[in-house]
C-alpha cells in the first residue's frame, strides 16, 4: 500500500476542518494536492498493470476472466488492474492519502509484462514457423519477473514524494 501522509496536531485538524479559516483552506489544498498525485500514480500504474491473456496473446474477456477468478477463488471477479482505489483518511493526527487494491492477490503479482510494450508482448506470443512447442513455451517466458506493485506503484510514489514535500511546505508557508 502506498501512503502519502502529513502529520498535524489532531486538535488543530478538527478545528480546521470545521472552520473557514485560512488554515482550513490550506489543509484542503494539501489534501487536493495529495489526492491528485495519488490519482495520477493510480491511473498510470493501472494502465501498465499486467493483464491476463489467453494462450494466443489476446486480452482475456470479462466472461473468461470470471471463470478463472471463480476457479482460483479470487475475492473479486474483476481483474486486479481495475481494482485500484484512492482513499483519504484522517486518523491519530495524520492526513493520509492511500492507494490500495481491492484484490487480495494484487500485491503478490510478479510478471514479465512489467515494462513491456504492446508490440513486445505480441512478439513474445507469436509462434514462428518451424518452432517446436518447447521453444514457443520458453519464448513466452522470456524476461525478468518483477513485482508489479513495487515497480508500478511504490517506485513512482517514492519519486513523487520528493517533490510533494516541497510543494506541501510551500502551501503551508503561503497559508500562514
Amino acid at each position: 500500500m502506498a501512503k502519502f501522509g502529513v502529520k498535524v496536531d489532531a486538535r488543530a485538524l478538527e478545528s480546521m476542518g470545521k472552520s473557514l479559516s485560512p488554515a482550513s483552506r490550506t489543509l484542503r489544498r494539501i489534501q487536493t494536492l495529495m489526492e491528485t498525485e495519488a490519482n495520477r500514480i493510480r491511473d498510470e500504474g493501472a494502465k501498465a498493470w499486467p493483464r491476463t491473456y489467453t494462450s494466443r496473446g489476446d486480452p482475456a474477456s470479462d466472461e473468461w476472466y470470471r471463470k478463472v477468478a471463480r476457479r482460483k477463488g479470487h475475492n473479486i471477479t474483476i481483474p486486479s488492474s481495475e481494482s485500484f482505489e484512492v482513499d483519504t483518511r484522517v486518523s491519530s493526527g495524520k492526513l493520509e492519502t492511500v492507494i490500495f487494491s481491492a484484490a487480495d492477490w494484487a500485491y503478490a503479482i510478479r510478471s514479465r509484462q512489467i515494462g513491456e510494450t504492446e508490440t513486445q508482448r505480441r512478439e513474445r506470443f507469436e509462434w514462428n514457423k518451424g518452432q517446436s512447442p518447447e521453444q514457443y513455451k520458453s519464448q513466452k517466458q522470456l524476461g525478468a519477473k518483477r513485482h508489479a506493485w513495487s515497480v508500478l506503484m511504490v517506485r513512482p510514489f517514492k519519486k513523487a514524494q520528493r517533490d510533494l514535500g516541497a510543494k506541501i511546505l510551500a502551501i503551508i508557508e503561503e497559508g500562514l
